[in-house]
């Protein structure tokens, strides 16, 4: 059994700083070929070379950097299958994170190829995949329900994970602040997190992506011009090793997100710091927090900014920690060999 997963062209794989997606496939190919399964990743063209990412990385770099355009599936179809780049047999396995639907054209003209959908997206498509069995996998219950429906096919759930050696639990004194990490777009509502700051007294930094390609500059200055660098701390985007201190050295971690989040990476990296999430009930959180030990789930704004101002004080962060482990990057690649068998099997 061999795996090709197909990596997104948005940013590098493994991203340098924001990537959730490019960040996944990265982990599926070392926690994959940990236990014995040859793989490969298709990557945008300005991907790290291999001896940077970890010796014996196969990684092909050929996808155009930047937005998604139909010219991928062109350059995926004649540099990589029909030029046989990477031997692909009826034991090969491509899972597809790309949302690009170009893996599932080809195979409507080469039906022998496997594919699995790993979707991250709500919904990324108006009409599913043009074949019979598109072997589509969500990454919560909660969003496999909602793109069965919209498909009207079987969805799996494969919950994704994350590497917690790099969270490490933080035991120390905390400061008094609460952070506010994602992207600066509407959705995730970093004016939310303001709102909640500013009614529960409690300092809040902002940090996140901030760039042109994913958020909306106007937005974007309207939450910087209400930064005093103070009391509200604006840092954008920042390094991997800034993210953990954000981590380990605030209170607690609030998302008021205002869309059904898939899943949400920041709440398990938050709690595998042992720093408890302040979460709005939409999406995956009911699945991904458990409420009152890795943090609270509340229904309105109003509810966040009472917890924020009375309850985020008594938790304990080894408890905390427990919570993120559910999800970690051991569990996600085994359940994918799972659905691999599965897929070249009895295909869904």
């Amino acid at each position: 059994m061999r795996a090709i997963i197909y990596s997104t062209c948005y940013t590098k794989t493994p991203p340098a700083q924001y990537g959730g997606i490019e960040y996944i496939a990265y982990k599926h190919r070392k926690k994959l070929a940990e236990k014995g399964i040859e793989t490969f990743v298709l990557a945008s063209a300005d991907s790290p070379d291999p001896v940077q990412v970890g010796a014996g990385y196969n990684i092909v770099k050929i996808l155009p950097t930047g937005h998604s355009e139909h010219s991928m599936y062109d350059v995926v179809r004649d540099k990589v299958l029909n030029a046989n780049l990477i031997s692909v047999d009826d034991q090969t396995v491509f899972i597809d994170m790309s949302h690009e639907k170009w893996l599932y054209i080809y195979k409507k003209d080469n039906p022998k190829i496997n594919i699995i959908g790993s979707i991250h997206d709500a919904v990324p498509w108006a009409t599913p995949p043009p074949v019979k069995y598109p072997c589509l996998s969500g990454i919560s219950k909660q969003q496999s329900m909602t793109l069965s429906q919209q498909y009207g096919v079987h969805v799996e759930t494969t919950y994704n994970g994350v590497d917690e050696s790099q969270y490490p639990l933080f035991t120390g004194k905390r400061n008094d602040n609460m952070l506010f990490l994602s992207r600066m777009t509407k959705e995730k509502a970093p004016h939310e997190a303001i709102h909640i700051a500013n009614m529960s007294h409690t300092p809040l930094i902002l940090a996140g992506n901030d760039s042109p390609m994913f958020c909306e500059q106007t937005y974007v200055h309207s939450i910087i011009s209400k930064s005093d660098g103070n009391f509200i701390k604006y840092l954008g985007e920042v390094p991997q090793e800034k993210k953990v201190e954000l981590y380990q050295t605030s209170k607690f971690t609030v998302l008021p997100i205002m869309y059904p989040e898939a899943f949400g990476l920041v709440a398990i990296e938050s709690m595998l710091c042992g720093t408890p999430v302040l979460a709005l009930n939409n999406g995956a959180y009911r699945e991904t927090i458990i409420d009152g030990q890795g943090g609270y789930i509340c229904s309105s704004i109003d509810e966040m900014i009472k917890k924020a101002k009375y309850d985020m004080d008594n938790f304990d962060p080894a408890r905390v920690r427990e919570n993120g482990l559910m999800f970690n990057a051991e569990k996600m690649v085994d359940r994918y060999i799972e659905l691999m068998k599965q897929c070249l099997e009895t295909p869904w």
